[in-house]
């Protein structure tokens, strides 16, 4: 009935490369199939440190300026958002810092589960996890919007860990980030202004709890003021 995919870690110094092998295998697979929209889903890489062993509270103080992990998730997005008939089911909440292969899998499998019933069976499911749909970049704030929310954003810290915005600089640091409206969230600075880019999840190991009403987690992403 479909195809998933859950590999990638060995293209972590090449992501853009990912992202079009992502794109041409999901078209070969199908051609051999002889059906142009089977259902195909694939799970986007977790977290993982490099085998750094630090800290989680180090982590999750770091902002990192590039992140290669990040950046292979962005590939893998891009690459199903270029398709028909293809779903990305995100696992940030499932990695272990220290090891590229975590062994929590039952939350991706039921994850997975989802995607399949509302991809292959046209159910209405709740599985993508929190999408950016917009940022409007204020003088003192930026305001993001996001679907697949189901009843509301969640996150277990309040402020939510895990953004970072800049300024014409492009030098990332954390603002205090709170859900604002069941869809919104708002990353105030209370000292620098002007902002012009924001991330999410931009790190190698991201350390953050924001999901949908059902626990379905957001995923990675940046967005410049030239993007709102």
């Amino acid at each position: 009935k479909g195809i998933i995919y859950y590999q990638g870690e060995s293209d972590v110094y090449q992501p853009d490369h990912l992202r079009m092998l992502l794109h041409h295998l999901i078209r070969s697979w199908r051609d051999d199939r002889g059906d142009p929209l089977t259902p195909f889903l694939v799970v986007q890489i977790p977290g993982w440190d490099f085998n750094r062993d630090r800290p989680l509270d180090e982590i999750a103080r770091q902002i990192m300026p590039e992140s290669r992990m990040a950046e292979l998730r962005e590939g893998q997005l891009l690459a199903v958002q270029s398709q028909p008939g293809t779903e990305l089911v995100v696992s940030l909440d499932i990695g272990e810092k220290d090891e590229v292969h975590p062994t929590l899998k039952l939350p991706l499998a039921q994850r997975l589960a989802r995607a399949a019933l509302h991809l292959a069976y046209q159910r209405d499911t709740l599985f993508r996890g929190p999408r950016l749909t917009g940022a409007t970049f204020l003088e003192d704030r930026v305001v993001l919007k996001f679907s697949d929310v189901g009843d509301g954003l969640r996150a277990a810290e309040d402020p939510v860990n895990g953004f970072s915005i800049a300024r014409s600089n492009m030098v990332h640091f954390k603002p205090v980030a709170r859900i604002t409206a069941p869809d919104t969230v708002t990353l105030f600075s209370p000292v620098w202004k002007n902002p012009v880019s924001a991330r999410f999840a931009w790190n190698d190991f991201p350390v953050t709890t924001l999901t949908d009403s059902e626990g379905n987690p957001a995923t990675s992403f940046r967005v410049t003021i030239d993007e709102q």
